[in-house]
């Protein structure tokens, strides 16, 4: 019996692994918890994931128990094959901070990680997608002690495909068969 390889998608001229995997819309549970609060909040969320031509474009919705929304958009910006860059263009506390992220084929998951200008790491979130469930833990630390300040994690179910398919056409997500 052959093993199927994960469809190779090409963003920007850069093949990625386990981003496609994630494409679609995934909704579920989003818990996070401050170490000065440790009660913890939990809010219904959803994630939207897409791919433009040159770049895979990532919308959060978190709504908490009375109803009020925040919405967050950031695009990954392909920079070698599975890796990329994380512009949140229009999120002010996300101003000044280097944001890079990665791919790890071998355990289906990404790597985002938050430095401040000086280079300390003050975030990081771990992304991973098995079967139709994707797992987000995001943690916060405190730039001058390193000390943890709080950690989320995300439940997701995927609800849907973005645009209705996979892949897309042409530039915009050309799909190709991994090399065996």
């Amino acid at each position: 019996m052959t093993e199927t390889q994960p469809p190779v998608w090409k963003v920007n001229g850069f093949e990625f692994k386990v981003l496609p995997k994630m494409h679609g819309k995934w909704s579920g549970v989003h818990n996070s918890v401050s170490v000065l609060d440790l009660t913890g909040n939990q809010n219904a969320g959803t994630t939207r994931i897409s791919v433009e031509e040159d770049k895979w474009t990532v919308k959060s919705t978190e709504t908490d128990k009375f109803g009020n929304t925040k919405v967050q958009v950031c695009s990954f910006l392909p920079d070698k094959d599975g890796h990329f860059r994380v512009d949140f263009a229009d999120h002010p506390s996300h101003r000044g901070l280097v944001i890079t992220g990665w791919e790890t084929p071998a355990d289906d998951s990404i790597t985002l990680e938050f430095h401040d200008r000086s280079g300390t790491l003050i975030g990081r979130e771990d992304i991973s997608v098995h079967n139709d469930t994707r797992s987000v833990y995001i943690r916060e630390f405190d730039a001058e002690s390193g000390s943890l300040k709080g950690a989320s994690v995300w439940v997701e179910r995927k609800v849907s495909e973005a645009d209705g398919k996979e892949g897309g056409e042409g530039k915009k997500g050309e799909s190709k068969e991994a090399d065996k």
